[in-house]
């Protein structure tokens, strides 16, 4: 357990607490993160963005390589340049450190919000698991909106259920202090107090913070509204009015005939629509179904559903001042909304893109469809990705959670367990049900919702493992203190070797395909990482299923992270292919700065961010590109006029061949495919030769090979 050296009783929080919080997102989120490249596609596309506005001051409009980028507003932007500023280059540190910082201080939120209602130990475990969750740690190191969006979630999370804790009802076991920690001493300190009202501040926060959120991604409007609608109205009236409703089942022989009859016909309607590729009269067809089927057994369902919803716990929204918190952030968002509108007037393009194809076109293309709305042409590498590449089908991240809550997720099933048996109130000592509610309410609304949508990334559940967090902690230190059986079964003392058998199969992972796919200067941290993720494991079950568990996983799982990120990431030459190319053509137009630059076939957002200008990207249309950058064949003797610098891929380049084209490569680099992580080589030519070309350049750099080892500089900010 924890010391008691908290010398003011009335404070349950510890420095030492905060010390150990900050310590864990350095260790976690810091480091490796100026020396790994941007490989993923959306890390380029945000780092771009935020230097292309502060190299034009246009601050209000989000550009990437010359055209709109409706994808996010803008604060990840604002806070990614000051952070250029701060670092003095628009490189790879700028980009990511806001998203290090902004999942530091969600760790140090979690704290707070659970430590107040759990107390000191339980929210200290909370931040820790929260903090070593594998998706977690992986969006806190990207120079992405998710980090920065899940910390204004946490923050408005907290608030509202601060709320609830002051506007719900009070019920008998609300009159005693939660009961997680049963002795002062376990907390190394006095409980958490609560307090009688919410302070007008803690509401201002709210409200501010879901604006900062909705500035960063939009979705937290709904990631946290939808929890509390949904406990609002799972606590209300809708449990009676369910079990009355379900009292009036009259299946009676002729509305059996008649429900069985509707089943039917909607069963070939949706077929029938889903197969034609009608999405809009597929969801119609089954809604209405369905509404039907469930009116014939009972014609009271539309009045149940309205009474439901008059029904429902709305009062203690009232802590949370909506009166003048909704116009207050309505006036937070709205200033950007009109101010962007306008620099793109005459049709407000950002936003109509924006809300169609960033919104409706991924979420409810139907809606499209019925307005007959045309959204804009996708094109990767502006940005738009096609929602089918990651259509996934229901139950995705059911499945996902089990890999990307790791190396917490072998706690799903008794955390699960476990906070059933609370909301039923099936415990020895009475324990308030109203934080397991609104936890619940926290998880479930989003997940069922996620999972219904059209697309799919593995990060969108992110704000839910937070409440899962939460609820592991509040497992582990409840079954330490005896006021839990969930761990005790004899199946989760085999999971012990089962969790020392994926720590080893990790390890052993990483060793072969190490040796496959990389370099062999690459094999001796290749075989530190294995041996440490195997220790890992046998540190793991050392200390299974007791109270050092926890913390001794998460440090072994901060060392192997630490391994991976300094010695074999920043070293992997395979995934700097844009890096590198973007140096050689940096290094190109230092010396003759009147080539314009292209790409065929390599269309990688990266590649505009490391050539540190616009660049025109053909995918994989020749004919375009010759219409824009002309070349000569190699049967005539006159050069074009124009220059140009082109990065082409394997398959365009022979293309080039084959059309008999004259062209002057530079140089060519083997990687990986940041996309997919295929293999890809990249060359970078030229329509005119350069000043410094020679005939042996030409044998030199038409051979493919890796890239070299040493790593350009990053481009210094102005000023």
């Amino acid at each position: 357990m924890l010391p008691t050296t908290i010398k003011d009783k009335g404070r349950w929080w510890s420095r030492e607490d905060l010390f150990l919080l900050l310590l864990l997102g350095a260790m976690y989120f810091l480091p490796g993160i100026a020396r790994i490249p941007l490989f993923d596609r959306d890390e380029p596309r945000f780092a771009t963005a935020a230097r292309t506005m502060a190299q034009s001051g246009n601050y209000i409009v989000p550009m990437f390589n010359g055209q709109l980028r409706p994808d996010k507003p803008p604060l990840l932007y604002w806070l990614m340049d000051g952070t250029y500023a701060l670092t003095g280059s628009y490189g790879e540190l700028g980009a990511r450190l806001p998203s290090a910082i902004c999942s530091t201080l969600t760790i140090l939120v979690l704290y707070f919000m659970v430590g107040a209602r759990f107390g000191r130990l339980t929210g200290l475990l909370a931040a820790i698991l929260m903090g070593s969750t594998s998706l977690f740690i992986v969006e806190s190191r990207l120079a992405t909106a998710d980090a920065t969006m899940l910390l204004f979630i946490t923050i408005c999370m907290a608030c509202a259920w601060r709320a609830w804790d002051v506007g719900a009802a009070m019920g008998p076991a609300a009159t005693t202090p939660f009961l997680a920690d049963r002795s002062a001493a376990a907390t190394g300190g006095s409980l958490p107090r609560r307090r009688e009202k919410m302070p007008a501040w803690m509401a201002g926060v709210f409200w501010i913070s879901l604006a900062a959120g909705a500035l960063t991604k939009g979705v937290p409007l709904i990631f946290v509204l939808a929890p509390m609608i949904a406990l609002s109205l799972f606590t209300g009236a809708l449990p009676r009015l369910l079990r009355e409703w379900r009292s009036h089942f009259h299946l009676t022989h002729m509305r059996r005939i008649i429900a069985v009859i509707l089943a039917v016909v909607t069963t070939v309607a949706v077929t029938f629509f889903y197969r034609a590729g009608l999405t809009f009269q597929c969801v119609s067809a089954l809604v209405l179904g369905l509404l039907f089927m469930a009116m014939t057994l009972t014609p009271r369902l539309p009045g149940v559903l309205f009474r439901c919803v008059i029904g429902g716990n709305w009062r203690w929204w009232r802590s949370l001042r909506p009166g003048w918190g909704i116009p207050l952030t309505i006036v937070l968002i709205g200033w950007w909304v009109v101010a962007v509108g306008l620099a793109t007037s005459p049709h407000w393009a950002l936003i109509r893109d924006m809300v169609e194809t960033h919104f409706l076109a991924r979420s409810m293309p139907w809606l499209l469809h019925l307005l007959h709305i045309q959204p804009p042409p996708l094109n990767p590498a502006g940005g738009n990705d096609q929602v089918s590449k990651y259509a996934e089908p229901t139950g995705f991240y059911t499945l996902l959670v089990w890999v990307t809550d790791w190396p917490w997720s072998v706690l799903i099933v008794p955390a699960a367990y476990h906070t059933w048996r609370r909301l039923r109130g099936k415990t020895a000592v009475a324990i308030d049900p109203r934080p397991y509610q609104f936890l619940v309410a926290w998880i479930i609304p989003m997940w069922i919702l996620l999972e219904l949508a059209r697309g799919k990334l593995v990060h969108y559940p992110l704000p839910t493992y937070v409440a899962i967090s939460i609820l592991f902690a509040d497992t582990l230190v409840q079954s330490w203190q005896g006021l839990s059986e969930v761990l005790s079964p004899r199946w989760f003392a085999v999971m012990r070797w089962v969790m020392l058998a994926i720590w080893v199969g990790l390890g052993c992972a990483a060793f072969f395909a190490g040796r496959a796919y990389l370099g062999p200067e690459l094999l001796g941290p290749v075989i530190l990482l294995a041996i440490v993720l195997a220790g890992a494991g046998a540190a793991s079950a050392w200390s299974w299923n007791t109270p050092r568990w926890p913390f001794v996983v998460a440090l072994a799982w901060a060392a192997a992270l630490l391994v991976a990120d300094t010695q074999l990431l920043p070293n992997i030459s395979q995934l700097k292919t844009s890096k590198f190319a973007g140096a050689r053509i940096q290094e190109l137009l230092a010396s003759e700065p009147d080539y314009r630059i292209a790409a065929l076939g390599y269309k990688e957002p990266s590649l505009v961010f490391y050539c540190g200008r616009e660049v025109a990207i053909f995918d994989n249309d020749m004919g375009r590109l010759l219409e824009t950058a002309p070349f000569a064949r190699k049967d005539r003797s006159v050069l074009p006029t124009s220059k140009w610098v082109v990065a082409v891929d394997g398959p365009m380049l022979k293309e080039f061949d084959r059309e008999g084209l004259l062209y002057f490569p530079l140089q060519s680099y083997a990687g990986f495919n940041p996309a997919d992580f295929k293999p890809v080589t990249v060359t970078v030519l030229t329509n005119v030769p350069p000043k410094d070309y020679s005939p042996s350049a030409i044998r030199a750099a038409t051979e493919p090979h890796s890239a070299p080892a040493s790593e350009p500089g990053s481009a210094t900010a102005p000023g």
